[in-house]
């Protein structure tokens, strides 16, 4: 029916007795996720339904307002309430879902149904059958982007906790627009996910057993290259000691029913395909629905990590590519030679983390633009945690073999930049000695790295933590003298070797001797992957004490020194909107302190607003 309207009209719900409809208008683009953060106005009209199916005496709903949406009406069973999803600015966070009642010919004054419901994120889509409230929510617990949710009406009129409906209803893409008749078991739902025939689909729903989100596990694999489904596929949980021979069904889905923490790296085979090992661990990790994209081989980037301190490769390092353009995450695992293979692809940007347990993270930026050579990704040394070991930088010649593993030179497809007129011989301050097997640099660090450069040097059956190079002794003297009055009384100059050195060494001011910097200043940024818009987690004095799991799936985890103290970031957020999201993720893991930066003339600075 046309509305006479420049814009869409949709959705529509009908009241009970079908006089009624209540009719959301919007202006939605074609081909954008019809979601919040897409941009869209909405408001709500009221009108009648006549004998022939015309909606006639459409009116404005009385609660519409300038400057937010009141969208996606629903009738209660009696008709005589209105549920409705609003952004105005008195709710909890985003879009909120709202009541408001039949009184004679016109509706009460909307009431929010209070933080049961609704959250700092966005809910939408209400839909109430007079004992369960149906909604969307980008905040609750969920498998990703908006999931449905059902809480239960106490008989005070209250709400019960909510509860997601499940990897049977939901995806790891936006769910909504949920309704459900209980005398039939037929439920239909809004969605986006992958193998639709469009943008955005309509499913229906047979039998309503909801597994409550918490119970199953779900692994769907597809062509990379197609996006169809691969039916078939093995997928190998014996590295937990589970089946060596699940396998994926017609539409390329695996479910497994979970009792209780499930912790595995499952490997997912197909002949023609390369093997792909996914990463589950529920205790630190929220998702329970995963998406596989198996890459045909001949078809992939090939690398290697390294141990930094021993030269010899490194088994199970993850490593997690993310498109910075879509989002979109790849991941791996080493094998016992190290080595790994993405399937990146062309013309396309991509932030690459390697982490493995105590060793320390590494980040690179790789740009595979029109190349197919599988030495795109450079070999990767990663330093271990809680040492004087840093991970060495690298310009990649691509069309040099990979180094053999167990060698001791460093590899071919790399060499590391020079250092250049670093005199043999400096000073350093001593300010301990330790047993080599109690050495943990980080606290030293945090608490003198602003004086010069913390460093271990071996000697007999004690490892000296030192201060500096420096190059002239009066510079070395007046870094005692500081020492000594933080609390280092016994702290005395050695003469130090610069041999192996040469990154620690801080030439004189003005002799223009050396390549390595002077100590980093408070306040300046250090971070190896920044991006337009981050988010400032807090300073730490010791940022071992902080636990990094929870974040790993929102962002990226960068860091730089300022002053005593190291602070942590989450970087890789190309748009405002994308760092927004993330920090709602980021207060709902209790960083309620947490907030937007952006980088400024080498300056973070607050994002307000």
């Amino acid at each position: 029916q046309n509305f006479g309207s420049s814009f869409n009209e949709g959705p529509v719900a009908y009241s009970p007795d079908g006089k009624l409809v209540a009719i959301t208008k919007n202006n939605f683009v074609d081909g954008t996720r019809q979601i919040p953060s897409s941009g869209f106005e909405l408001s709500l009209h009221i009108g009648r339904v006549a004998d022939n199916g015309d909606f006639t005496d459409i009116v404005p709903f009385p609660h519409n307002g300038s400057g937010y949406s009141t969208a996606f009406g629903s009738f209660s069973p009696d008709g005589q309430a209105l549920y409705f999803a609003s952004d105005r600015p008195d709710g909890f966070g985003g879009f909120d879902i709202y009541v408001s009642y039949r009184v004679g010919s016109g509706w009460s004054a909307p009431e929010n149904l209070g933080s049961v419901v609704n959250t700092q994120g966005n809910e939408l889509t209400p839909f109430f059958d007079g004992k369960n409230l149906y909604f969307a929510s980008d905040w609750h617990f969920g498998f990703g982007g908006l999931d449905l949710f059902r809480a239960a009406q106490m008989p005070t009129g209250g709400w019960e906790a909510a509860e997601n409906l499940g990897n049977g209803l939901n995806s790891p893409r936006d769910d909504y627009g949920f309704v459900f008749d209980a005398q039939f078991g037929i439920g239909y739902l809004v969605s986006n996910r992958l193998g639709g025939k469009g943008n955005a689909d309509i499913y229906r729903v047979k039998g309503m057993g909801f597994a409550g989100g918490k119970d199953q596990l779900m692994v769907k694999v597809f062509d990379n290259l197609t996006k169809a489904p691969i039916a078939a596929a093995m997928i190998d949980f014996s590295s937990c000691g589970g089946p060596t021979s699940a396998q994926t069904d017609a539409n390329g889905t695996y479910t497994l029913t979970l009792k209780g923490d499930f912790q595995c790296n499952p490997a997912i085979r197909k002949p023609g395909y390369i093997t792909h090992h996914l990463v589950i661990n529920t205790r630190t990790d929220q998702t329970r629905s995963y998406e596989v994209f198996l890459n045909k081989e001949g078809d992939v980037y090939t690398g290697q990590v390294i141990h930094a301190g021993t030269n010899t490769t490194l088994s199970d390092v993850r490593i997690r590519a993310t498109n910075t353009a879509t989002n979109q995450t790849l991941e791996a695992l080493t094998d016992v030679s190290g080595k790994y293979t993405l399937a990146l692809e062309p013309n396309s940007t991509y932030i690459v983390r390697y982490s493995k347990a105590g060793f320390k993270d590494v980040n690179r930026t790789v740009r595979t633009q029109n190349a197919n050579t599988s030495h795109i990704l450079e070999t990767i040394y990663l330093p271990p945690s809680g040492t004087n070991i840093h991970e060495p930088t690298y310009t990649t010649t691509p069309d040099e073999p990979v180094r053999p593993p167990g060698t001791s030179s460093p590899p071919p497809t790399t060499k590391p930049k020079s250092i250049v007129n670093v005199p043999p011989m400096g000073f350093a301050v001593q300010i301990a000695a330790l047993s080599p097997d109690n050495i943990f640099l980080t606290g030293f660090e945090e608490r003198v790295g602003n004086i010069g450069n913390v460093f271990a040097q071996t000697e007999g059956r004690k490892a000296k933590i030192r201060v500096g190079i420096f190059e002239e002794r009066e510079t070395a003297e007046n870094a005692k003298n500081k020492l000594r009055q933080m609390g280092f009384k016994d702290a005395f100059i050695v003469a130090q070797p610069t041999i192996g050195l040469e990154d620690k060494f801080i030439p004189a001011a003005g002799t223009g001797t050396g390549t390595a910097t002077a100590p980093p200043q408070p306040g300046k940024s250090m971070l190896t992957n920044p991006s337009p818009y981050m988010i400032r987690l807090g300073a730490f004095k010791n940022p071992d004490s902080f636990n990094r799991d929870p974040f790993v799936y929102i962002g990226i985890i960068d860091s730089y020194k300022s002053g005593a103290y190291t602070v942590i970031l989450l970087t890789g957020y190309e748009s405002l909107e994308a760092a927004k999201r993330a920090l709602r993720k980021v207060h709902a893991k209790g960083i309620k302190d947490a907030y937007i930066v952006e980088e400024i003339d080498g300056e973070l600075r607050r994002v307000r607003g």
